[in-house]
């Protein structure tokens, strides 16, 4: 029928919308399990960094040690340029060039994990939606295949959703008991009834059909024949 065939379709369309969530969960799963190494890739050079830090606040601080022993400012021109000139040697310049790359690089670093988490989390509601959803269609296939093995129209109409009144109750079929049949007429728009309803009323005489009733032509009555009939009662 027209109501199993709309429903096979319509069951069709869900399982294929529940294949194209299913692999868009799959999707998301690979995604998220990338990023998740990424950011645990980024956690232990974070970890790395932080311990070459150590280390160089370590040398920063002996370097501050060895230039308060033997200060910039020293007595005398020669000890004035000579210290003037270690000080600002490609050395000492190289130190502190090195020590400003590494703190933007564990800037850039850190900027890149905090991005990364912050798209794992929007993975991850995304896939707790798809799955939300998968469910849901899933539910409904099932709803569907049921009412199908049942015979049930009703239940394939009213799956459709939760929050949705239920729909009425289907009207009860069409009979007429004048005819004896469904699904034409009721009994109150029979037209035999009607028929009926226009034919004379039946004759209020009880005597034998084959039997000639008494007709009088002068008074143009039953119940005297004209021989019979009085002129003088009559006129």
């Amino acid at each position: 029928s027209k109501l199993i065939k709309d429903a096979d379709e319509e069951k069709a369309s869900l399982q294929k919308s529940i294949s194209i969530t299913s692999a868009l969960l799959t999707e998301k799963d690979a995604e998220l399990e990338k990023l998740r190494n990424e950011v645990t890739a980024l956690r232990g050079e974070n970890a790395s960094a932080k311990s070459l830090r150590a280390v160089v606040q370590s040398l920063e601080s002996d370097k501050a040690k060895l230039e308060l022993k033997v200060p910039c400012r020293g007595g005398g021109n020669d000890g004035r340029d000579r210290d003037r000139d270690r000080c600002s040697s490609p050395q000492w310049a190289g130190l502190r060039e090195d020590d400003h790359v590494r703190g933007v690089q564990r800037g850039d670093r850190n900027l890149k994990r905090v991005l990364r988490e912050a798209h794992i989390d929007f993975l991850n509601s995304v896939i707790v939606d798809l799955q939300r959803k998968n469910q849901d269609l899933k539910m409904k296939v099932e709803m569907m295949s049921e009412a199908a093995l049942n015979g049930n129209g009703d239940d394939m109409n009213n799956y459709d959703s939760d929050d949705q009144e239920k729909q009425s109750k289907k009207k009860p079929r069409l009979f007429c008991d004048i005819c004896d049949c469904f699904d034409l007429h009721d009994t109150e728009d029979c037209p035999t009834q009607a028929q009926m309803s226009e034919d004379p009323p039946h004759s209020t005489h009880h005597g034998s059909r084959s039997e000639e009733r008494p007709y009088c032509e002068i008074c143009e009555m039953f119940g005297h024949w004209a021989t019979n009939c009085n002129d003088d009662e009559t006129f």
